[in-house]
């Protein structure tokens, strides 16, 4: 498992980063996360891809990406990939913690040194947690994969988003 510095991701909803993101602490983090559940049909998905139909990536733009209902924004997608540099898969795995009544992400800033804050609210791997003997994971999504070029992929199964086939019309009265 692997983590990201502080200062290069973002998270949102989320109610448990010390100083950083205040405007995100005023908001719900439970309700955010279930309007947003309620909207997609899957656990996850990658948003930015450069080139959708091949799962490209550039690596100069954020790398974006949503796990059950939590967004995330990497400053650069190099920064994952370069923590495993001979794997031929990366996952972002992520838990959540009962607070009380609702469930919220687990693992947030955490300073591992004098000055090395670290985001542990979600941990990269080079195989998915959540079929982890010790500890699963809650939610897993595979970011990126090698392929036959050796060049890193968003694949296709993560680049789905939405079930079309479950699309309501605002037009035809369903809404």
């Amino acid at each position: 498992m692997a983590y990201l510095s502080s200062s290069n991701i973002s998270v949102f909803p989320s109610t448990r980063r010390g100083m950083k993101q205040v405007s995100a602490r005023l908001m719900s983090e439970a309700s955010f996360v279930n309007i947003i559940n309620k909207l997609i049909d899957t656990d996850g998905y990658v948003i930015t891809p450069e080139i959708e139909s091949i799962g490209n990536i550039d690596f100069t733009e954020p790398f974006e990406f949503n796990i059950h209902g939590y967004f995330f924004s990497v400053d650069r997608a190099n920064r994952i990939t370069a923590l495993f540099p001979y794997a031929q898969t990366i996952y972002a795995n992520i838990y959540l913690d009962d607070s009380g009544n609702f469930k919220e992400l687990k693992g947030q800033d955490f300073d591992v040194s004098a000055s090395n804050w670290q985001y542990q609210g979600v941990n990269f791997s080079s195989t998915d947690l959540t079929q982890a003997q010790d500890s699963p994971a809650d939610f897993s999504l595979l970011l990126f994969a090698k392929n036959n070029s050796n060049a890193w992929i968003v694949p296709v199964e993560s680049r789905v988003k939405f079930d079309y086939a479950y699309a309501l019309g605002v037009d035809g009265g369903e809404v």
